[in-house]
């Protein structure tokens, strides 16, 4: 083969070599940067729209968003996590988000009910007379239980309630009971960091379903354990006592709950917002400090 002719043939397979090389480098590259976090639009979601896992990238929070949630502003460059109420920095400044945040809290009323035979009547002082008794302003209190049928006591699917006078005790009273199959989804990260979606159950106290009128001390776990721990896996750990024992007051009602509190001992004895309490729902809403994201 001439001189010339073979080296042209060389530099075009070289060439070419060369382009394809070029091609795979850069369809490498290409891979290795893709992020793991993922727009709004590429990543998978359950049924309520809510991401399996991963950090949404938005210019706004989520419409739709649960405990623990983290999305990265596009506009900002910052992240957010989801408090149970609103969204708060991801990073060493949400300590001094909370101290100029309004409180959200709602005291209890505290009233005295004590000369109405005394019994648990003070602890029934947010309600009306009207949840248990028939009442009549003309001629007075009337000894009859549970026939209102607007009664928070009354509750859907469950038998009606009854008070038992020979043993004082009241049964079927949907405040003194969590419905069945109750559920509650929040996000926690995996081995790689990534927050995925997880959903644990939340049982009730039987042993709850029957409490005395002239019973004293039962408070919290007249309806549920005090802490309640007969939940399945994530609930049993968050109410063991040793929940982020590093963390002062870490394992405190109020730290996760906005409706109860507990005196420095993890042991509930105040009901801080009725209205967020005996609702059917799981109110959780952190007051989240930044020790917190080593594990969230």
């Amino acid at each position: 083969m001439h001189y010339n002719t073979w080296y042209s043939k060389s530099r075009k397979f070289l060439a070419l070599t060369g382009a394809v090389a070029m091609l795979i480098s850069s369809g490498c590259g290409n891979q290795s940067q893709t992020p793991v976090s993922a727009t709004a639009n590429d990543i998978a979601v359950n049924k309520d729209g809510l991401p399996l896992s991963g950090k949404l990238q938005a210019p706004t929070p989520p419409a739709k968003a649960v405990f623990g949630m983290i999305y990265h502003n596009t506009n900002d460059g910052s992240d957010y996590i989801y408090d149970g109420r609103q969204w708060v920095p991801h990073d060493g400044s949400v300590d001094k988000f909370y101290m100029t945040a309004p409180s959200q809290k709602v005291a209890a009323a505290a009233v005295s009910m004590a000369s109405l035979n005394g019994g648990a009547h003070d602890q029934h002082a947010a309600y009306d007379c009207e949840a248990c008794h028939r009442v009549d302003w003309a001629n007075g209190l009337g000894l009859v239980w549970f026939d209102n049928p607007n009664s928070p006591a009354i509750g859907t699917g469950m038998p009606a309630p009854v008070f038992n006078e020979a043993n004082a005790t009241c049964s079927n009273i949907a405040c003194h009971s969590m419905p069945t199959g109750m559920t509650f989804s929040y996000y926690f990260p995996d081995g790689t960091g990534q927050p995925v979606l997880n959903t644990v159950n939340i049982n009730s106290n039987p042993a709850a379903a029957t409490p005395n009128w002239f019973s004293t001390g039962a408070g919290c776990a007249a309806c549920h354990g005090n802490p309640p721990v007969n939940g399945s896996s994530g609930s049993n750990l968050w109410h063991s006592g040793q929940h982020a024992t590093s963390i002062p007051g870490a394992n405190e009602c109020q730290f996760c709950h906005p409706d109860a509190s507990s005196p420095n001992n993890g042991i509930g004895d105040t009901i801080t917002n009725q209205s967020l309490h005996a609702n059917g729902v799981i109110n959780v809403q952190a007051t989240f400090k930044s020790a917190c994201f080593s594990c969230h």
